[in-house]
């Protein structure tokens, strides 16, 4: 896997703090949600929350429900991101 610049994670942070301020504000831990959502291990979420990685698109609605975000706008996130990191 390609190593990511520090301007693909700059442009591609804004998911990734949406995700931690959700996280932080309902009090979890990244092993907290990363329990929540079914995946291996906090690290996932914290490579989320930094930009060097996107969860797969399937995990928009569940990671919306648990953090009380609209799906929709973190969709918009991610697929910003998304493009973000292919350009």
């Amino acid at each position: 896997m390609p190593e990511i610049t520090k301007s693909q994670v700059r442009k591609s942070s804004k998911f990734g703090k949406c995700i931690k301020l959700g996280r932080l504000r309902l009090g979890y831990s990244q092993d907290e949600l990363a329990r929540k959502l079914g995946v291996a291990s906090g690290a996932i979420v914290s490579n989320w929350e930094t930009g060097r990685s996107l969860p797969r698109v399937q995990a928009i609605p569940k990671l919306a429900r648990i953090l009380n975000i609209e799906a929709s706008e973190l969709a918009q996130l991610w697929l910003d991101d998304s493009l973000a990191r292919r350009s």
